[in-house]
């Protein structure tokens, strides 16, 4: 056949492409009818509020739950709903740590797609999953420090999970900002914010959720409006049971009374009712942005000296914190500060002896617990640290001290920094106040912080004594005294050497 006159025969790549763009528009029909069709049985078993945030269309949308209400569940759905929104969609979750995103979601996420009997590959070393049908992709992340933010850079991704957000530092403001926005625009995808208050009332998600920042979509539910919580559905049928109200009422009226509270404490409000209300007897450590921060160190110091903590971590994060001291103050001032997940031992041993370098500390401690001893006995042949044992018995003792002198004012940790945001909101777990710190917060920093605080000299300075102002009575009887001491002390000697 020939072709028209004036007109030129399609070349094989434009016809290659347009095979492979009705390929394509064929793929995402299909995608398209097993959404629909899927969907209602994707979102069996939420409960309403849970629905009504799943099908909220805001493109920056947060959840401010409290405990066992639900949150995994409905993260869950959300992942998979926007791994299959399109071919090869991606959809990421981050929470404070990766060991802690395996934790909470990578065997349920698993377990859901299989009851839900959505086909799907995984990669555990990566933590990624991928759904046969779309190619899409389901990533799991950590990110406790400003440093780690910096690997999201450069993808085009439809979804991002932040869970847990109150435990984030004050790097989670250039994660969502800086890092992940632009991150959404290829696709129009959205961000998702979920987690429980904070004891401190502070940081991004606080001020999210309590319109502070603006353009947000706000939603809240508790374990008692969980309907599909174990305690009260049936377990033959998993259906709600038809007095469940009741027994979310009976449920909260023993979880105080085991635990002696009353319904205005600050735990409940937060952990049950999911609302926020500032507690300083919950945090770890009672720092205070005003009384314990600082820009600068004192002019006027003529001698300072050093001292090193070192957390080691190879699933946990890598931390050291260096403190400043000095004869002439009874202030402790944080000076240095590192925390990196996923080093190996010769990085340790580099990010180590920099420090060594640039600071000289009088004295280096490193967590030696497990596996630790015989690490550093290696780093310290090979490196030549010198790293000695902390002292890890009594950590609460340890901390008791350090809110002390926090309270006093000698503890001074540096404005904007990383073991600031990290001590500001450490609390409690709370189910074991004052013994446990809550897993879901990052403590790398404090850890390193408060071996380095244990070995430091700060609390042996005195005071000098006001000296009489010269010619004055006073003046005269102080060296009126010392004349005598001195005469006592000869005649002494004196007598001393007779004998």
């Amino acid at each position: 056949m020939r072709s028209s006159p004036g007109l030129k025969p399609r070349s094989p790549r434009i016809k290659r492409l347009e095979e492979e763009r009705d390929v394509w528009s064929r793929i995402v029909q299909r995608l398209e009818e097993r959404r629909d069709a899927n969907a209602p049985r994707l979102y069996e078993g939420l409960h309403d509020r849970q629905l009504q945030f799943l099908n909220d269309p805001a493109r920056r949308k947060l959840a401010v739950c409290s405990r066992r209400a639900g949150k995994t569940f409905a993260l869950k759905c959300a992942l998979v709903e926007s791994a299959r929104s399109r071919p090869r969609a991606m959809a990421l979750y981050i929470t404070i740590t990766r060991l802690q995103a395996k934790r909470l979601i990578w065997h349920e996420l698993k377990s859901f797609l299989h009851v839900k009997k959505i086909e799907y590959r995984s990669n555990e070393s990566e933590l990624t999953i991928t759904l046969q049908e779309s190619g899409g992709q389901i990533f799991l992340a950590g990110a406790d420090d400003s440093a780690s933010i910096e690997k999201f850079r450069g993808l085009a991704l439809d979804l991002v999970v932040l869970d847990e957000a109150g435990s984030f530092g004050a790097h989670f403001r250039a994660l969502i900002d800086d890092v992940l926005s632009p991150a959404l625009e290829d696709y129009a995808g959205g961000i998702v914010l979920i987690g429980t208050p904070n004891a401190a009332c502070a940081g991004y998600f606080h001020d999210a959720a309590t319109g502070i920042l603006p353009g947000w979509s706000r939603h809240e539910w508790t374990v008692l409006d969980n309907s599909m919580y174990p305690r009260w559905r049936d377990k033959e049928t998993g259906q709600p049971l038809p007095n469940w109200r009741e027994l979310a009422d009976a449920f909260r009226r023993e979880y105080i009374q085991e635990r002696g509270w009353t319904e205005d404490h600050p735990s409940y409000i937060r952990e049950i009712l999911g609302r926020w209300a500032r507690d300083l007897s919950g945090l770890v450590y009672r720092f205070l942005e005003g009384r314990n921060e600082y820009t600068a160190l004192p002019a006027k110091v003529r001698e300072w000296k050093h001292i090193m903590g070192v957390d080691l971590g190879r699933v946990d994060a890598f931390a050291l914190v260096v403190w400043a001291f000095s004869p002439e103050l009874p202030d402790l001032y944080e000076v240095d500060s590192y925390q990196k997940p996923g080093l190996t031992i010769s990085q340790w041993a580099e990010a180590i002896r920099g420090r060594i370098d640039r600071w000289h500390p009088i004295r280096s401690v490193a967590d030696c617990g497990a596996l630790g001893g015989s690490i550093v006995e290696d780093m310290n042949s090979r490196h030549a640290l010198n790293l000695i044992a902390a002292e890890k018995k009594d950590k609460l003792s340890g901390i008791e001290l350090w809110n002390s002198d926090a309270e006093k004012g000698w503890i001074h940790l540096r404005k904007g920094g990383q073991y600031a945001s990290q001590a500001r909101i450490l609390q409690w777990d709370p189910d074991r106040p004052h013994e446990k710190e809550d897993e879901r917060f990052a403590n790398d920093l404090c850890d390193s912080g408060l071996y380095g605080y244990r070995e430091a000299w700060h609390w042996t300075y005195r005071k000098p004594k006001d000296r009489p102002r010269p010619g004055s009575r006073e003046h005269w009887e102080e060296e009126e005294r010392k004349m005598e001491e001195e005469a006592d002390a000869e005649a002494e000697a004196a007598e001393e050497a007779y004998w």
